[in-house]
């Protein structure tokens, strides 16, 4: 597990994460440095969750030479597929082939 502490309104907030990378979605998540993923599709870096309180992530959208798409906050698995949605590219739905 890797971890990171944030600091939400004078409270201090430890997120764990599991380690080693998890694919979700036809997307492959590797833990980041600020208690969440990067995730990538086919290679291509296009987002990015980090911990946020409770079950929740902010989930952004990257994007070369311009400030990176806040999408807003969600479940690890919801965020993802928001992410790929953002960029135009097909979500793999569990036991189904690409939509």
């Amino acid at each position: 597990m890797s971890g990171t502490a944030c600091h939400v309104r004078g409270w201090t907030v430890e997120r764990r994460v599991p380690g080693g990378q998890r694919e979700i979605a036809g997307a492959v998540l590797t833990v980041s440095t600020m208690g969440g993923f990067s995730v990538t599709h086919q290679s291509n870096y296009v987002g990015y969750l980090h911990a946020s309180v409770g079950d929740q992530f902010n989930v952004y959208r990257r994007k070369v030479n311009a400030v990176d798409d806040w999408l807003g906050k969600y479940r690890l698995e919801e965020g993802v597929k928001v992410i790929l949605r953002s960029c135009g590219l097909a979500v793999e739905e569990a036991g189904h082939d690409a939509a």
